[in-house]
């Protein structure tokens, strides 16, 4: 049997001759954790159980005419009622899945700033809020079209205060 050694690099102790840490691309971090918050079974359901419900949840002014005011704002709030359930789950998920998937170690290893790893999750959740909110706008858009093509006389009641609240 023979053995080999390894010489191994001489490293000075001058600070200045090594390259400093850069770390993760923040672009990068934020690709990750978009892909941990959308590529899990649970997000993912989550995700197609909340479009699901928002569309469900916007055929109850459609068909009870009586029973729901014709207003721009009940239609919004129809499709804010799926959503304000559903995607702050998707959040929380996002927030805790580090610990519930055993990935913390490795996380934390390669990005050991834990501040930039949680800003990273913050900015996928606003994203995926926003998604959530143009999705929301859109099932709200094409209710009133089929609304007004079905000659109902819808009521305009959209002012900042409504908006800001659907958004909120």
């Amino acid at each position: 049997m023979t053995a080999t050694t390894m010489q191994r690099p001489v490293r000075s102790a001058d600070p200045a001759t090594h390259p400093a840490f850069t770390g993760i691309p923040f672009a990068r971090l934020l690709g990750v954790e978009w892909r941990k918050a959308t590529d899990t079974r649970a997000a993912r359901s989550l995700l197609v159980f909340a479009a699901l419900s928002t569309a469900g949840l916007m055929l109850i002014p459609l068909l009870s005419r009586a029973r729901v005011d014709q207003t721009y704002g009940s239609y919004l709030f129809q499709a804010a009622i799926g959503l304000s359930i559903l995607l702050p789950v998707v959040s929380i998920l996002t927030l805790t899945s580090e610990w519930s998937q055993r990935t913390v170690m490795t996380t934390f290893t390669q990005e050991p700033r834990r501040l930039r790893v949680v800003s990273a999750k913050v900015v996928v959740s606003l994203l995926l809020a926003v998604g959530g909110i143009v999705y929301g706008a859109l099932a709200t858009v094409t209710s009133l079209a089929i609304a007004a093509a079905s000659g109902r006389e819808l009521t305009s009641d959209l002012n900042a205060g409504v908006i800001v609240g659907f958004i909120v």
